[in-house]
C-alpha cells in the first residue's frame, strides 16, 4: 500500500477525510492528517489514482519511499 502525503496546496475542503475516512482525518485546524492505518489497505493502481484525484487543489500525492 502506498503512503500518501498532503502538500501545502491543500485548501482544507475536507474532501479527503469525507471521501476516504480510512486514509485521512481532519485535524483541528482543518488540515488533513494522513492515517498510518491506511498503509495496511491494499489498493489497485486505479484506486490509488482515485485517491489522488479526491483533492480539488491537487494536494494529495503518493509518497516516495524516501518520504
Amino acid at each position: 500500500m502506498p503512503k500518501f502525503i498532503v502538500n501545502d496546496d491543500c485548501s482544507r475542503t475536507g474532501m479527503c477525510s469525507y471521501e476516504r475516512p480510512d486514509l485521512f482525518e481532519e485535524g483541528e485546524d482543518g488540515y488533513p492528517i494522513v492515517l498510518e492505518s491506511g498503509e495496511n489497505i491494499e489498493m489497485t493502481d486505479g484506486e490509488i489514482e482515485e485517491v489522488l484525484m479526491i483533492c480539488p487543489s491537487g494536494a494529495i500525492l503518493k509518497a516516495t519511499s524516501n518520504e
